[in-house]
């Protein structure tokens, strides 16, 4: 009986310490759950507010793309001639993590550019990380978490662009983003300084000017390129959020997947552990009546 005794005893022993780990696992787990559902919740409440940031300036850049057709209807003579065979990428990634493949399919379009050594700038931390693994080289610029970090990184980027320039003389520049319309993630690779020739003329009269019509298109082209560049961080961003939201969203359901699991073998180990309780108690009554 003493030995059946100690036997239930070192059970028992096993058995609590086991519910203490599984107790500590649901604990642990439910810290996860909260922290990554309050990220999922700010991703949410950023792509709203970016999508309607998206809409304004996709309307900006399409009047100043009206304009630019229209000036170049005039004064087609103002357009700058000539590609350089240099070649400037422009990769905007995340500077967080938690947006699965986000960053992997961007370093995989430096590969297909017809350039054979182009100039590439990436956009984020987790971004620039990726680039090191599969040893491309770049210039690395902090990418923005915010639509409110979206002015002071295209400030950087257009400082980038300027140094490279004077460096290694002028270059044509390609935009690698991802693209959200609200429906969809898309991957945009754009050109946005290739597509400009001369076309028909909308009025009669060309545009009144106060200066060359040169000075007055390089002035448009730097409007231009802020604008495309607010056009093209606030899309990447939007689809960054909207890339968390989902990868979040999964994760979320595996560790309620897991909580379950995890929840159904406590409540059966502290059904087992009272009836072992149960047991040892009848076991300790029988060994005192003998005594």
């Amino acid at each position: 009986g003493s030995a059946k005794l100690a036997v239930q005893c070192r059970g028992c022993l096993a058995a609590m310490s086991t519910l203490a780990q599984h107790k500590r696992h649901l604990g642990a787990l439910r810290d996860i759950r909260d922290i990554m559902a309050a990220l999922k919740n700010i991703s949410l409440i950023e792509s709203q507010r970016l999508r309607r940031f998206l809409e304004s300036q996709q309307r900006v850049v399409a009047g100043i793309e009206l304009a630019m057709g229209d000036f170049l209807a005039h004064y087609p003579q103002a357009l700058p001639g000539g590609d350089s065979d240099r070649e400037i990428i422009l990769l905007v990634g995340s500077e967080r993590g938690f947006c699965g493949d986000f960053n992997e399919t961007l370093h995989l379009q430096v590969k297909i550019t017809p350039v054979a050594q182009p100039l590439v700038i990436g956009v984020g931390e987790k971004l620039g990380g990726k680039l090191e693994e599969v040893q491309i080289s770049a210039e690395l610029v902090a990418g923005p978490t915010t639509a409110e970090d979206v002015p002071g990184v295209i400030l950087a980027v257009v400082e980038k662009l300027r140094a490279i320039s004077a460096r290694n003389g002028p270059a044509q520049l390609t935009i690698v983003h991802h693209h959200y319309d609200g429906h969809s993630i898309e991957l945009s690779r754009r050109r946005p300084f290739r597509d400009f020739s001369p076309a028909a003329a909308r009025r009669a009269y060309p545009p009144l000017l106060n200066v060359p019509p040169e000075a007055f298109f390089q002035e448009l082209l730097d409007h231009y390129l802020f604008a495309v560049l607010h056009d093209v961080f606030y899309s990447s961003l939007a689809a960054e959020h909207q890339q968390r939201l989902q990868h979040l969203q999964g994760a979320i359901e595996h560790i309620d997947k897991q909580g379950a699991a995890l929840t159904r073998r406590y409540n059966s180990l502290r059904q087992e552990l009272i009836t072992e309780e149960i047991e040892l108690n009848i076991l300790s009554a029988g060994a005192l009546l003998q005594d």
